[in-house]
């Protein structure tokens, strides 16, 4: 009797992919009101199951039940905060994200606690949650910046599964060529730094990233807003020089614009004095 109903109540125990299919509803759900906080709330619970059944049974792991949270846990709840942000404009959800993404680590880091670590689809969704917080969290495309380059620090290492793909580039390019420039003084020059990461990457042969027109046209917008004394006319002219030259890419209209708005600029922060394209 004693044996017939341990197994029935572990027939009714919950299992980590019932913690997993939970979190992912409410990752599904971002929109809703809450729903990150209640997701993230679920995978408090998996890790606080997993840490005492393995203070309680040391060295079997596993969790209590089978309770033990993946890489996948916690991306949807990364995942959850990034929706949230991009779609509902939840307060710091950017934020949230990020601290999460310590814990996340931190405990990939300790022998004794999770065991997992993250994966590049969590720095996909950390790239994109940043991105997506744009002028309603400070430093969000530094921070963005700081999760790719980390991918792509982690690819020149040898870890290939870690190769951000031209999207990931287009995201923080994007997110430097929206940055408020009176805020962001130095996002154009930061914007030359990744684009020019992503060229290096690619002629190097270490990623199949090629950069495209629109990642141009997204610097050449940032160097049309940058307000840093002497303007950039010349690099917007450097830059579509590079784009026939290097990479055979035929400039676009969005681009040619951008160029004579980094010239105009120019001509504002020298005077007048515009120079010559």
């Amino acid at each position: 009797a004693a044996a017939a109903a341990a197994a029935a109540a572990a027939l009714v125990r919950p299992t980590s992919h019932h913690y997993d299919a939970v979190i992912s509803s409410w990752s599904r759900a971002a929109r809703t009101r809450g729903a990150p906080q209640r997701a993230q709330h679920v995978l408090d619970r998996m890790e606080s199951l997993g840490l005492l059944s393995d203070a309680a049974r040391p060295g079997r792991g596993g969790g209590a039940g089978g309770v033990r949270p993946t890489a996948g846990s916690y991306n949807a709840v990364l995942k959850a905060w990034a929706d949230a942000e991009e779609h509902a404009g939840e307060h710091l959800a950017a934020t949230r994200a990020q601290e999460l993404f310590r814990r996340f680590q931190r405990n990939g880091g300790a022998a004794d606690a999770m065991g997992v670590c993250p994966d590049a689809d969590t720095y996909r969704i950390m790239i994109r949650a940043w991105a997506g917080a744009g002028g309603r969290q400070k430093g969000a495309a530094f921070n963005a910046t700081r999760h790719l380059m980390k991918m792509a620090e982690l690819l020149e290492k040898g870890v290939e599964d870690m190769e951000p793909d031209l999207e990931d580039w287009k995201l923080v390019l994007k997110a430097w060529a929206e940055a408020d420039p009176r805020k962001n003084k130095h996002a154009a020059p930061r914007s030359l730094y990744v684009l020019r990461r992503l060229e290096n990457l690619y002629l190097s042969r270490i990623t199949d990233a090629r950069p495209d027109a629109e990642c141009f046209r997204l610097v050449l917008d940032a160097l049309s807003r940058s307000r840093l004394e002497g303007g950039m006319g010349p690099k917007a002219s450097d830059l579509l020089r590079k784009m026939d030259d290097d990479f055979h890419i035929v400039p676009d209209t969005g681009c040619y614009e951008a160029a004579v708005g980094a010239w105009s600029q120019s001509a504002v922060l020298r005077g007048g004095d515009g120079g010559s394209a």
